[in-house]
């Protein structure tokens, strides 16, 4: 269980670091005050990956965005937006990365937790294969923290781009 994070200042808006990374770490966010400590903490923990980490929040009306404003790393980026939904929010987010100059995005929604090394080994893989993308496996755990599900990514090239087609993965 984690007890806390570094809480202190509002980093929100500028880049806080001289070197920008070649990853971006996307989480939007909407009302999602009860899941952040451990997801934010999931993907700040990450070793062997330089990122920048950027939650959009979609108009949260619980206190997401004092959660966030409270969160004290130089890699935390928030941008707060009127509620326009899922899509709108990833689009900002996607242009931001485009417009920085970032070469890797890695989704994580609000209520993920991300296992140590997730982040370095998808960006490996993107580098050793020459692949455009790459995606990871899940598993579905109740409030108590038991695994009740698993999602696994298919490997086929067919099956994929149906997926995307049709919006299968989330």
């Amino acid at each position: 269980m984690i007890n806390a994070l570094s809480v202190g200042g509002n980093l929100e808006g500028d880049l806080m670091d001289e070197t920008v990374p070649k990853t971006i770490v996307v989480m939007p966010v909407w009302n999602g005050e009860i899941y952040l400590l451990e997801a934010v903490h999931s993907v700040l923990v990450q070793k062997d990956c330089h990122f920048h980490f950027l939650v959009v929040d979609d108009g949260s009306t619980d206190r997401t965005m004092e959660f966030l404003q409270a969160v004290q790393d130089p890699r935390l980026l928030i941008h707060s937006r009127p509620h326009e939904g899922l899509c709108a929010t990833m689009n900002h987010a996607i242009r931001f990365a485009a417009e920085q100059g970032y070469d890797f995005l890695i989704r994580m929604d609000a209520d993920d937790i991300s296992t140590p090394g997730r982040f370095a080994a998808l960006v490996e893989c993107i580098e050793s294969s020459g692949a455009v993308a790459a995606s990871s496996n899940c598993r579905y755990v109740d409030s108590s923290g038991q695994v009740v599900g698993t999602s696994t990514v298919s490997s086929n090239p067919g099956w994929v781009r149906r997926e995307i087609r049709q919006g299968l993965r989330g």
